[in-house]
């Protein structure tokens, strides 16, 4: 005879062998931010002194409205009401959804998570500075940050993968 913990075993044990299964749909906001941070790349790559404007707008994209200060009124709003739009923070949430909150995936995920907010955040600040004109200096530090944003979207797509154990 089956106990309690089984029953409730088995439907938990059924949802993580899901989520293993969607993770690359789960996970596809990563990959449209490291496209879109690559092909930032490219193009600050090919600028020479002049505007960032297209540069900052895919920055923007990119960030998936985990910044702010880069956030439209809309999502401003929502945010202000409790809704979570910060699409990197309902991707942990559901990765790490059927972990205990003091499980260390779940906290590895969150601080990768904070790390990456704080790399866009960095980058974005970085690429809007108040001279719109792109010295040699300048571009350099934005291409360092750039590298650094990837490097911490990597990081934090591995917490995820470790979550869902895939």
């Amino acid at each position: 005879m089956k106990s309690r913990m089984d029953y409730l075993a088995g439907p938990k044990e059924w949802l993580k062998e899901q989520k293993k299964k969607s993770f690359k749909f789960l996970l596809a906001p990563v990959d449209a931010s490291r496209n879109i941070l690559q092909s930032a790349y490219l193009l600050l790559r090919e600028l020479g002194e002049g505007e960032l404007a297209e540069v900052q707008n895919l920055l923007v994209s990119a960030a998936r409205d985990c910044v702010p200060r880069d956030r439209s009124s809309f999502v401003e709003l929502q945010s202000n009401t409790g809704v979570e739009v910060c699409t990197f923070r309902l991707i942990v949430k559901n990765a790490a959804s059927l972990l205990d909150d003091n499980d260390p995936l779940k906290l590895e995920a969150e601080s990768k998570l904070n790390d990456l907010i704080r790399s866009f955040s960095s980058l974005s600040g970085m690429a809007r500075e108040e001279s719109v004109q792109l010295t040699l200096n300048r571009k350099q530090r934005v291409v360092d940050a750039l590298k650094d944003t990837i490097s911490s979207l990597n990081n934090f797509e591995q917490g995820i993968k470790d979550c869902l154990q895939v």
